[in-house]
């Protein structure tokens, strides 16, 4: 270490960089390529850059101004070079993202990006693939118009149409665990046809702790805690608040018993319950339930 005494005096100047510098004016739109031309913009794939119409001036189809999520910004983008015969065009430029066909998930299909990808659900992209790259087998054709389902920042899908992309949830098809027998499922009108590409996706499981068992159903502690009751035989569940939260289960539905301990491992299992058991939900009210060992046993069970 050393100890100096006395000021140092920095000293900073900033020069014009030499010659004409872009305007980053859009001069012309090329639909058929989906190029636009910003003469000498010295933009390199990956970078980003912020898409303004001006006051007045139309909005390019296609791209958004202002960001649909905030009007009081505009719409970012993501760069990626035009490239002829090896040589990168200094003038012309595509918006979309990059990514490695190794970067897409062979269960999900869902892509990712080293970067992220400044899209929006519902933005409308073009695949191309890169030299040397196919993603054929994830159903992707070059050229072929997609809708971007966005996951995160840095995770998307892409799906055939425009309210598939904005509106997900009104395409998924729900069965339950009594819909399955052996290897068929059986949801009144699918509409799937044979090859359709599915996700299954399951709900999130229910967590609870030994203090949410054998609870008041109704009523909490002055506290908000709640109120022991070793002969209700239930299970109740709360927010991170400590609110009543809705378990979700219907009547009936099956269920497996997973314990774990606070660091994940295996845990000690309620008394009465068997770790890795599938039990029958019974309704006890909207934030509380209790479980049945079969269809056999009606009456409550004792854990």
């Amino acid at each position: 270490m050393i100890n100096a005494t006395g000021d140092i005096l920095v000293e900073a100047s900033a020069s014009p960089i030499p010659g004409v510098q872009p305007t980053y004016e859009i001069l012309d739109v090329e639909g058929t390529a989906n190029t636009i031309t910003v003469n000498g913009h010295g933009l390199v794939t990956g970078d980003t850059v912020e898409y303004d119409a001006g006051s007045g001036g139309a909005v390019i189809p296609g791209l958004n101004w202002p960001d649909p999520a905030d009007s009081a910004v505009n719409s970012q983008y993501s760069v990626i070079n035009v490239v002829n015969a090896g040589v990168t065009d200094p003038n012309t430029l595509y918006f979309g993202s990059v990514f490695n066909a190794a970067d897409i998930d062979p269960d999900t299909e869902i892509i990712e990006f080293a970067g992220g990808h400044n899209f929006l659900s519902g933005d409308a992209v073009r695949y191309y693939p890169g030299p040397d790259e196919t993603v054929d087998s994830f159903g992707l054709t070059e050229g072929n118009l997609y809708y971007v389902l966005v996951i995160d920042g840095s995770h998307i899908k892409l799906v055939s149409t425009f309210d598939k992309a904005v509106n997900p949830q009104n395409y998924l098809k729900n069965f339950q665990p009594d819909d399955v027998a052996g290897n068929s499922i059986t949801i009144s009108g699918h509409g799937f046809v044979n090859g359709t590409a599915v996700t299954y996706e399951a709900p999130d499981a229910r967590t609870f702790v030994s203090r949410q068992v054998d609870v008041n159903s109704n009523s909490l502690n002055p506290d908000g805690s709640p109120i022991a009751d070793s002969n209700a035989d239930n299970i109740r569940f709360f927010d991170d608040d400590g609110n009543a939260l809705a378990h979700g289960f219907a009547e009936g539905e099956h269920v497996v018993y997973d314990v774990k301990n606070a660091n994940g491992g295996t845990g000690l299992a309620i008394g009465g319950l068997v770790d890795g058991q599938t039990y029958r939900v019974h309704v006890v009210n909207s934030s509380t339930i209790q479980l049945k060992r079969n269809d056999a046993i009606t009456e409550e069970v004792q854990f």
